[in-house]
């Protein structure tokens, strides 16, 4: 599996014991950093809270064996970060500063892992990297935009470029010899914007004409944009949508102008096809909109590859993980958070989420990274007790065995 979520990774010197681990015992305590549910039609992805549970497991797992983080232990912080294609991430960036920054019971914040949608990635990552605030982040982002590693030196990514979705179409277009495309992406979104950019510097190099569309989350603004669509007979479409509310418009929209396959082609990147089916219908039938997105192509990235008996990191199976996952999603649904949010329409899926498992794989190789790191420490004349912000060799320390 893949890695993926938004973790703060505190330090304090609570002692306790375990059953695995017979000394004192330090917490390591981790911020959880997910997009909880947010009700704006125009918001994107924000199931966080299905992801809980795999943090859970993972932290669970590591804490049980004796030869993972020996004298320390995993404590989740669980809080919200802002739904991912918001254009702001004050959510985000706010729970950042008090369960990091401000916290008073912990003592310094030794890495940030995670960091789901891009918006809240930008905004918290050039906060963690400066020198008072020198901290390991872990991201999801897939933003060709946040890949400068001299602006973010500290942010380490766990998942391939959106640019990967921009080369993959890039070989369809000579494949099939097309000479012109339209990009039509949302505005305001740092994830959209910069994956077109990302394209546009690809296509300055062809000959391949493009026309370039931006959206906003109004019907004018889609209508607009399918108008230009049809005035300048581009019959290729490489769609970046923030909100599967604007999405869901669009392709009912073009099914009603006829804008589809075979005349039309469209391709979407990142588009979530459950997910987009669950939205209430406001502006087609759903067979209208299931017919829409099968005459397209989706590019996506595949986290459901795993065989039940494939043994993870932990020495479990998958299988025994994902019954593991699935009884944990059941109980947090009694959660007094979570009843506010099912209270409010909000609906979790008895299966889960996908992301669930990247979000395993991520606390799994942050604890491993610094578990590793340990012994270097050590000989160096280091310790983890010792960090601090602007403890520079053990956040180097870190971050090498990270990229091992």
């Amino acid at each position: 599996m893949l890695a993926a979520l938004a973790i703060l990774l505190f330090l304090s010197s609570a002692i306790q014991f375990s059953a695995a681990k017979t000394d004192a015992i330090t917490q390591l305590s981790v911020l959880v950093l997910v997009p909880y549910p947010d009700f704006n039609p125009n918001s994107g992805w924000s199931n966080g809270i299905e992801l809980l549970p795999a943090a859970r497991i993972a932290a669970r797992e590591m804490n049980n064996r004796a030869d993972i983080l020996p004298g320390y232990n995993l404590s989740l912080v669980e809080a919200s970060s802002d739904a991912c294609g918001c254009i702001t991430a004050p959510i985000g960036l706010s729970n950042f500063v008090r369960y990091a920054v401000n916290n008073k019971m912990c003592n310094q914040v030794i890495a940030v892992t995670g960091l789901v949608c891009s918006t809240v990635t930008e905004a918290v990552s050039p906060i963690a990297g400066r020198p008072e605030v020198d901290i390991i982040q872990l991201s999801l982002s897939i933003s060709p935009l946040l890949r400068d590693t001299g602006k973010y030196r500290r942010l380490w990514h766990l998942l391939p470029s959106s640019t990967i979705f921009v080369h993959t179409t890039m070989s369809l277009i000579k494949h099939f010899s097309w000479n012109k495309i339209t990009l039509l992406y949302s505005e305001a979104n740092v994830l959209t914007e910069s994956t077109t950019d990302a394209f546009i510097d690809i296509l300055s190099n062809t000959t391949i004409q493009h026309e370039i569309i931006g959206i906003r989350s109004s019907p004018i603004f889609i209508h607009k944009a399918l108008d230009l669509t049809e005035a300048e007979s581009n019959r290729i479409i490489f769609a970046s949508i923030s909100s599967l509310d604007d999405l869901s418009h669009l392709m009912c929209e073009a099914f009603s102008r006829g804008l589809i396959w075979p005349c039309y082609a469209w391709i979407f990147q990142l588009l979530t096809y459950n997910e987009v089916l669950l939205l209430e219908q406001s502006f087609c039938t759903q067979d209208s909109l299931i017919q829409a997105l099968n005459m397209s192509l989706i590019l996506n990235y595949r986290l459901d590859n795993n065989k039940d008996n494939d043994v993870l990191v932990s020495g479990r199976t998958y299988g025994q993980f994902r019954k593991e996952y699935l009884d944990e999603l059941q109980k947090i649904k009694s959660e007094d958070f979570v009843q506010d949010y099912l209270s409010g329409g909000y609906v979790i899926n008895d299966n889960g989420n996908l992301y669930s498992n990247p979000m395993y794989d991520e606390l799994w190789a942050l604890g491993l990274a610094i578990n590793s790191s340990l012994a270097d420490m050590k000989r160096r004349g280091l310790s983890l007790n010792e960090y601090s912000y602007n403890n520079t060799p053990i956040t180097n320390l870190i971050q090498e065995h990270l990229n091992d």
